[in-house]
C-alpha cells in the first residue's frame, strides 16, 4: 500500500464525518431519481437567456463550449444540484421524484466535461457510487478535447472508513482516489490502499483548497462537485465554487428536506446568472462566481 502524505502533522485532530443528504447526482448506477427517469420521453430544452431566443440547444454541445478560465493553483469547479420551486433538494429523503429526461441530459452533460468528481464519503456509501462509465460518443468528444476517457472519482473523507467491498472499488481500470484527513483510520487506508490512490493530509479537515491544489498537481483542469450539501457548503465557504448549476423542478414539496449547501459557515459571495434554459416545466440556472480581478 502507498499512502502519499501532504506536509507535516502537528496534531492528530478529529472531526465529524461527512453526512449526506439528497440531492446530489452521482452518475453510474446512483441517484434513485435518475434510474427512473423515463429518458425515451421526447424532450428539449431552448435557452431563454442571455438571448431570449428561444432556440432548442443540445446540453452536450452548450456545456461543453463554455469559456472557463483556470484559476492559479486549481482545477475550474463546477456543481451541479437540484431542488424543487420551494427549495427542496428531496422528497421524503430521496430526490427520486425531483429530476427527469433532460435534467438527465444535463447531468451526464457537465460531467462529460469534467476531469474529476469530487463527492464526500458518505455520500459513496449511500448512494453506491459506481466508476463512470460515458458512452463511446463522450469518450469520442473527450479524445478530442484531450481529456481522460473517462473522469475520475476523488473522495473527500475525515475517517477513510470506506468499505473495500463498494462498487467504486469494483473496477481495476479505475482507481479513485482517496483525500483523507491526519486522524485516518490506519486499518481503513490498509483496506483499500491496493484499491485507490490515497492522499493523506496533516489536518483533521481537507480543506477544499488544499484537496484542489492536489488534484491540479494531478492535471486536472475541470472538477465537478455533487455534494452532499456539507461537502458543497465547505467548498462555497472557502470560495471553491466558479460555477453553479441548478435545476429547478416544478414542484412544491414542504416538509423538512435540505438545501442544496448547509453548513456552519454564512457567506455572502456574488454570482452572475449567464443562463437560462428551460424544457417544459423545468428550469435549468447557470451561475458563475463573480471576483475582483
Amino acid at each position: 500500500m502507498t499512502v502519499g502524505i501532504r506536509g507535516s502533522f502537528p496534531h492528530r485532530g478529529r472531526r465529524s464525518s461527512l453526512k449526506r443528504r439528497a440531492g446530489h447526482r452521482p452518475w453510474s448506477g446512483a441517484p434513485h431519481r435518475l434510474r427512473n427517469s423515463p429518458t425515451s420521453v421526447l424532450q428539449v430544452i431552448v435557452e431563454l437567456a442571455p438571448t431570449a431566443a428561444g432556440g432548442e440547444i443540445q446540453p452536450m454541445d452548450v456545456y461543453a463550449n463554455a469559456e472557463r478560465p483556470l484559476p492559479p493553483r486549481r482545477p475550474y469547479v463546477l456543481s451541479n444540484m437540484i431542488c424543487s420551486a420551494d427549495g427542496a433538494i428531496s422528497i421524503d429523503g430521496a430526490s427520486e421524484g425531483l429530476g427527469g429526461p433532460m435534467d438527465f441530459e444535463v447531468f451526464m452533460a457537465l460531467r462529460s466535461i469534467s476531469d474529476v468528481i469530487i463527492v464526500g464519503a458518505e455520500t459513496v456509501r449511500v448512494e453506491r457510487y459506481k466508476p463512470p462509465r460515458p458512452t463511446e460518443r463522450v469518450q469520442r468528444l473527450r479524445s478530442e478535447r484531450g481529456q481522460a476517457p473517462r473522469p475520475t472519482v476523488a473522495v473527500l473523507t475525515a475517517s477513510a472508513d470506506l468499505d473495500p467491498e463498494l462498487p467504486l472499488f469494483t473496477d481495476p481500470d479505475h482507481k479513485p482516489i482517496i483525500l483523507c484527513g491526519a486522524a485516518a483510520d490506519p486499518a481503513a487506508l490498509a483496506r483499500i490502499g491496493d484499491l485507490a490512490s490515497v492522499v493523506q493530509f496533516p489536518t483533521a479537515r481537507v480543506a477544499p483548497e488544499d484537496a484542489l491544489v492536489e488534484l491540479r498537481e494531478r492535471g486536472f483542469r475541470h472538477a465537478l462537485l455533487e455534494g452532499g450539501p456539507r461537502l458543497n457548503a465547505q467548498f462555497i465557504a472557502d470560495d471553491c465554487v466558479d460555477e453553479w448549476n441548478l435545476t429547478l423542478s416544478p414542484a412544491l414539496v414542504a416538509g423538512e428536506a435540505s438545501r442544496a449547501a448547509i453548513g456552519p459557515r454564512s457567506v455572502h459571495h456574488p454570482v452572475q446568472l449567464v443562463h437560462v434554459w428551460r424544457s417544459e416545466n423545468m428550469i435549468f440556472l447557470q451561475y458563475r462566481r463573480v471576483r475582483q480581478s
